[in-house]
């Protein structure tokens, strides 16, 4: 399949957008209570809204006709893209009903925490089961997908939930402010959270890798996709076009085993093994605060551009059965 930036840079950012959402909702860190009298949910609900909104301002461009895409709303019931567009506005709305209030410690917050976490959740779970439905792509056509999205998003959140926590910590040493006990043992709770979920996020690529490599067409070969089955091997005779066309542009993409593996392993390192690095760097030595969120700001973005690398080979390895054709 064409891998196309926009939908890329999509499902990175707003992944997550949402996954720190889906933190936030669900633990209440990192919030800043510490240094803040008054909302103190309120930069950690912005981050994520606005992660979460730039993703899906990129993909806005992968539409032909961007102008309509308020239509993709009304096919709820049969369509998975119509969800995700639906539960990503409830989630924005439930973070932004996070951030305007005034404290930690309300029912109502523990209410909007709920159901952040809750929608949060279904929107990365919706944009997964775009390609999970697809049955005419054997490699997305898994359990596994859905799994791979969350996991993802889960890892981002937690990472980019650090970043706001060691964030915070050195607003309380520009006012001169003890660094509090709580403050430091949320960070190093999130920390530790956070290389467990890159952790188990690549165990889940890796299994989705080997998957893909077994199943390839799956069922599906010329013969079967012709009907000549009966007739022994099929051969193309010459192209069904002279041209290149729509199927073969959006469809049709090829990238060379050798590109893959390297890609792979850069995948592996920039989304994986350097943040991991970067976490226990902050464990394992006493820095002071604004050495510890420039470590863990550096380990998010290497983190999200290990992400684009292997959002990238999700679709530039699937092969669409329709290339049987060609």
């Amino acid at each position: 399949m064409h891998p196309a930036l926009s939908i890329i840079l999509f499902s990175t950012l707003s992944g997550a957008g949402f996954g720190l959402g889906a933190v936030l909702g669900m633990t209440g860190f990192p919030d800043g209570s510490p240094v803040l009298a008054r909302y103190p949910l309120f930069a950690p609900a912005m981050a994520a809204i606005l992660l979460a909104s730039s993703g899906l301002v990129c993909s806005v461009f992968h539409l032909r006709r961007p102008a309509r895409a308020w239509r993709a709303f009304s096919q709820w019931k049969s369509s998975w893209l119509s969800r995700e567009g639906i539960l990503s506005v409830a989630a924005i709305a439930s973070l932004t009903g996070l951030a305007m209030m005034p404290r930690v410690d309300s029912p109502t917050v523990i209410m909007l925490g709920m159901a952040a976490f809750i929608l949060c959740g279904l929107a990365v779970f919706s944009t997964a089961m775009i390609y999970r439905q697809l049955r005419s792509v054997p490699a997305w056509y898994s359990a596994l997908t859905p799994l791979l999205y969350v996991s993802f998003a889960l890892a981002s959140g937690l990472l980019a939930a650090s970043v706001l926590a060691a964030g915070f910590s050195v607003l309380a040493e520009i006012q001169q402010i003890y660094r509090p006990v709580a403050q430091l043992n949320a960070i190093n709770g999130l920390a530790t959270a956070a290389g467990a979920g890159i952790v188990l996020a690549w165990i889940v690529q890796t299994a989705w890798w080997k998957r893909m490599r077994r199943v390839g067409m799956g069922e599906s070969t010329p013969e079967t996709a012709t009907r000549l089955e009966k007739f022994g091997k099929v051969r193309l005779l010459e192209s069904p076009h002279t041209e290149s066309n729509y199927l073969l542009d959006e469809m049709g993409f090829v990238v060379g085993r050798r590109h893959a593996s390297r890609l792979r392993l850069l995948a592996l390192l920039f989304g994986g093994l350097l943040p991991i690095t970067c976490l226990g760097m902050v464990q394992m030595s006493d820095l002071p605060s604004v050495i510890d969120f420039t470590i863990l700001l550096l380990a998010l973005i290497i983190h999200l551009v290990g992400v684009c690398l292997s959002r990238w080979l999700f679709f530039a390895e699937a092969q669409h059965t329709v290339t049987l054709y060609y």
